[in-house]
């Protein structure tokens, strides 16, 4: 199903659960007092999880511990640092010369 349940431990188990008319019942093995639950909280999630349309539920947790990325920022690409921020880490190529004109035609002789 893609939930998981923590304890008072704060270590997040799988789940069997059950979709019933006023929401989503779950188990975990090992956790008797569940005080968090998440759903699809990973880099690759997986879910089952729909609306009576059919679209899939989005990814979400219910505590607010710290976690592996608290003080960090993300960034898409990691850069090279250079000497000077104006110095690119590659030389920049130059644009290759246009190609030569045609010739003109010349005018018929006389």
């Amino acid at each position: 199903m893609g939930f998981e349940l923590a304890g008072q431990d704060g270590h997040y188990k799988r789940v069997s659960g059950v979709v019933d008319r006023n929401g989503v019942i779950l188990r975990a093995i090992g956790v008797d007092v569940p005080i968090a639950v998440r759903y699809a909280w990973s880099d690759v999630p997986v879910g089952s999880l729909t609306n009576a349309a059919g679209l899939p539920a989005s990814p979400f947790r219910s505590d607010d511990w710290d976690g592996v990325t608290t003080g960090t920022t993300w960034r898409a690409w990691p850069r090279k640092r250079t000497a000077s921020a104006e110095q690119p880490t590659q030389p920049q190529q130059q644009a290759p010369p246009p190609p030569p004109a045609p010739p003109q035609p010349s005018s018929p002789a006389p």
